[in-house]
């Protein structure tokens, strides 16, 4: 049996006869995570030959996922009810092992600091013999190295955000009633069946009304409301993806802004939305256009190329498959008003003040830079796309940086560099001021004095 625990996520391969089942119960709060958990599940399960089983929670959040079949790993959806209570038991039990290990070593490590704090009082003690004094300063060593050792321990556990084995994409597709199902919503809602698609998101507050997990932190001024945008940035791009024929889905919930422009489908706002539907329509997807949110994680299980733009974080935000392009936001330093450079927001400086906005603005991308990222990436899909030495050389920064900072950063221990991979993305040219040919210039510069001009 091989277990891992990552807190919400928890993960083991049985051996049942001769064959291996990977029982994984995914994260049912956080639908990105959900997302990514399932795939990383069937990437491994690809690996070790074996069965996949998702132990559902009562609602889950993306209940479409659940739909999806692969060709390259079985996914079994409804066994015998005694086996599925057997593995709901397996689950619920390594957690709880797992738990009272992590209470454990907490109290364990407690104990210790608290052993040092004491010892030491005992070693600037002059009254004591220096032979006793001795052996205590030795006690405090040793316990000065379990602590170190934990710490160690903790930093190299299981590794979250498995890129490397992302890399290969896993087929998944909906099993055959739940895409006549999807494909019956789509004609419901207007979209042909023959339909090029492009889906699109912009991340807002109305969903969690600002409390999700790390939406804000007012004791560190971390804000993650820096991730949201406006859905208007994204229309110039979308009349372009529209003139070239595509049909654009906006995706989301319900408390989002409705959005009425033509070639759109704003599926987010729909009464009849269904997240049967919205996984479809990622599947069908030519790719997407989304800022720091679920959407991220999620495309790895859809296989869907993504252009991730509005980026607070370059590393987090890294697209490991190609094509992908990334475009990140400009950030203002409010001490100077100084913009900080691509290569800036790779500094441990930065990362400790990330999201901080009693330190840094963080202006979104301006719809010519979103239409620019678009065409780059629609010529990257259409085999056109060559890497330009800005983008190569901002690749080599990006990974150093990812090796530097995660020594000392958890965010990029969690989201960085996996067995010294980080992607097969890039930045995208306007990024860097790099325009794509034939538009002008419109770099982090523009955003800037349009957002400062009254």
């Amino acid at each position: 049996m091989k277990h891992v625990d990552r807190t919400r996520f928890t993960t083991t391969t049985l051996r049942l006869g001769v064959k291996r089942v990977r029982i994984t119960r995914p994260n049912p709060h956080q639908y990105g995570h959900l997302g990514l958990e399932m795939v990383m599940s069937l990437a491994h399960a690809r690996q070790e030959g074996g069965d996949v089983y998702f132990v559902r929670s009562s609602a889950p959040l993306g209940s479409g996922l659940f739909e999806l079949e692969s060709p390259h790993v079985r996914v079994l959806r409804r066994p015998p009810r005694v086996v599925r209570e057997l593995f709901r038991i397996c689950i619920s039990w390594l957690r709880l092992r797992g738990r009272v290990g992590r209470w454990r070593n907490q109290l364990r490590e407690e104990v210790e600091r608290e052993l040092v704090r004491e010892v030491t009082r005992y070693v600037v003690n002059p009254g004591l013999p220096q032979q006793v004094r001795e052996a205590l300063r030795a006690t405090r060593g040793r316990l000065r190295a379990s602590l170190e050792r934990a710490a160690r321990n903790r930093r190299r556990g299981p590794h979250y955000y498995e890129r490397r084995l992302l890399r290969e994409p896993v087929p998944v597709r909906l099993h055959p009633a739940a895409s006549d199902a999807a494909a019956g919503q789509a004609r419901a809602h207007g979209i042909p069946v023959d339909a090029r698609l492009v889906c699109i998101h912009a991340r807002e507050s109305g969903y969690k009304r600002g409390q999700e997990i790390q939406d804000t932190k007012p004791g560190d001024g971390r804000d993650d409301r820096t991730r949201n945008a406006k859905i208007e940035s994204y229309l110039l791009a979308v009349d372009y993806l529209v003139q070239r024929g595509y049909t654009v889905i906006r995706l989301g919930d319900p408390t989002m802004s409705p959005l009425c422009h033509p070639g759109v489908v704003d599926l987010a706002t729909s009464g009849a939305r269904t997240n049967l539907l919205e996984v479809s329509c990622l599947l069908r997807s030519d790719f997407i256009i989304a800022g720091e949110s679920a959407y991220v994680n999620l495309v790895y299980l859809t296989n869907t190329p993504i252009l991730l733009v509005n980026a607070t974080e370059p590393i987090s935000a890294y697209p490991i498959r190609a094509p992908g392009l990334f475009l990140p936001k400009t950030v203002v330093d409010r001490r100077d008003g100084r913009r900080l450079t691509s290569l800036e927001l790779l500094t441990l400086e930065y990362h400790r003040q990330l999201r901080d906005t009693r330190r840094y603005l963080y202006v979104d991308n301006s719809p010519e830079q979103l239409l620019e990222a678009t065409r780059e990436m629609l010529e990257w899909l259409g085999g056109d796309w060559g890497e330009s030495p800005g983008q190569r050389s901002y690749h080599e920064a990006i990974m150093s940086a990812s090796a530097r900072l995660r020594r000392s950063s958890a965010y990029v221990r969690k989201w960085g560099l996996h067995d010294g991979f980080l992607g097969d993305g890039r930045i995208a040219r306007v990024a860097i001021g790099e325009a794509a040919e034939g538009l002008p210039s419109t770099g982090p510069g523009d955003a800037l004095a349009r957002a400062v001009t009254p």
